[in-house]
């Protein structure tokens, strides 16, 4: 088994496509983040891309040291939620245009 939630395929195939509609928005608002924020849009992708293959790495890492101190996945997630809350204050904090990619629209009317 995957892990103590994970009873069944009747729960673990919906809960990976839920993950993967997750990652997928989550990778594409990155992308049009940075690129929309940067001059250079190839330095500023290529940048994310290394930032997110640093983080496969030490993410595990960290992940097996919560573990070997305390043997439970609590502290995992835990660990996890405390992190993504602290990254979207600092994101919410720092970035000068956060606020204007919240209200752009998808679409730019065309004016006839």
């Amino acid at each position: 088994m995957a892990g103590a939630a994970v009873l069944s395929s009747a729960t673990y195939v919906p809960s990976q496509i839920v993950l993967g509609f997750a990652w997928s928005c989550l990778y594409v608002g990155s992308l049009k983040c940075v690129t929309e924020t940067n001059d250079e849009k190839s330095t500023a992708s290529g940048l994310l891309q290394s930032v997110i293959a640093v983080s496969g790495v030490i993410g595990p890492v960290i992940a097996a040291i919560l573990y070997a101190i305390w043997p439970s996945y609590f502290p995992v997630l835990f660990n996890a939620f405390v992190m993504s809350i602290i990254s979207f204050i600092i994101f919410g904090l720092t970035s000068p245009k956060a606020s204007e990619l919240v209200r752009t629209p998808f679409v730019t009317p065309v004016q006839s």
